[in-house]
């Protein structure tokens, strides 16, 4: 019988996290474990850690771009392979992820699926991203990686390939990232196959919301009672406020144009400018508010 082990990714530990591991628990039982990146304090936590850090990726052979928490996900995978070698297959779930309805049976469907990978719209691609760039000789794949499931193999020969990798000339900014680097060189190594999620679990990814954007709110996606679905990204109210906040307050790009000047101006200039902003920013939210109705309903459909 296969062995499978189901991996949380994160970089804290919160809300989100518990709603992950009450949800995969009764599922995958003493086959769980957190890949946890930069973990802040040695608590105790209710499953194993393996920790993803700058010190233990460079002890790895692998490469510390300032962003491989966000960008290399793949780290997590090797980390949490080497820490629980004895398995047949690796699934790594983000805690954005809401499987709605029966977890179990979603996860049913894959028992007797035999490819070394498996993501969301595992297909070519062909877009001009610098991530591609970074692998210039080879036919590009993708698949999203919130939730992926790899053999042990396979990440085998990921680790490998990317260690070499890392020692390449490709510079930071084309590194490749986790969905480049891992469908690309599985998918045109010999011996190594994928497929799509969809080709198990269709109807668990139809009609729904399973992309990088736009965040869902939880509290909507519950009232709106929507069952056997994979939805993502989904957060709780008060994640989704501070992404919210967050992408609010990012576009400050244009202010390099205006240091100068930003200069001539005083602490009650400042105060002004934010006040005018929040009221700008506080009636976009209520006219958004007005119109989103059936906001949700389109979004999974």
């Amino acid at each position: 019988m296969m062995r499978h082990l189901a991996i949380i990714r994160t970089h804290r530990w919160g809300e989100a996290e518990e709603r992950t591991l009450a949800a995969l628990r009764p599922v995958f039982g003493a086959d769980l474990v957190v890949a946890y990146h930069n973990r802040r304090r040695r608590d105790a936590l209710p499953l194993p850690v393996a920790d993803v850090t700058a010190a233990w990726v460079a002890s790895s052979g692998l490469r510390a771009v300032p962003d491989f928490g966000w960008r290399c996900g793949d780290y997590f995978y090797y980390a949490a392979r080497q820490a629980h070698p004895g398995y047949d297959f690796y699934w790594m779930i983000e805690p954005d992820v809401v499987i709605t309805g029966d977890v179990a049976g979603f996860f049913t469907r894959f028992a007797a699926a035999t490819e070394d990978v498996l993501g969301r719209g595992l297909k070519p691609y062909e877009e001009d991203i610098p991530f591609i760039r970074g692998m210039p000789d080879v036919a590009h794949w993708k698949a999203i990686f919130p939730l992926t499931r790899f053999s042990g193999r396979a990440l085998d020969h990921l680790r490998a390939m990317r260690i070499a990798y890392s020692q390449g000339p490709v510079g930071n900014r084309f590194f490749s990232n986790d969905e480049i680097f891992c469908c690309s060189t599985l998918m045109n190594s010999p011996g190594f196959t994928g497929a799509p999620l969809e080709k198990y679990a269709a109807d668990w990814l139809e009609d729904t919301n399973f992309e990088t954007n736009p965040t869902i709110l939880l509290e909507a996606l519950l009232a709106e009672g929507v069952t056997g679905k994979l939805v993502h990204p989904v957060r709780s109210r008060a994640d989704f406020k501070r992404v919210v906040a967050e992408r609010l307050a990012a576009n400050t790009g244009f202010l390099r144009r205006m240091r100068y000047s930003l200069q001539h101006l005083d602490t009650d200039d400042f105060e002004e400018i934010v006040l005018q902003a929040a009221s700008l920013h506080r009636q976009a939210l209520a006219d958004h508010r007005a119109v989103g109705e059936a906001a949700l309903k389109r979004l999974l459909k």
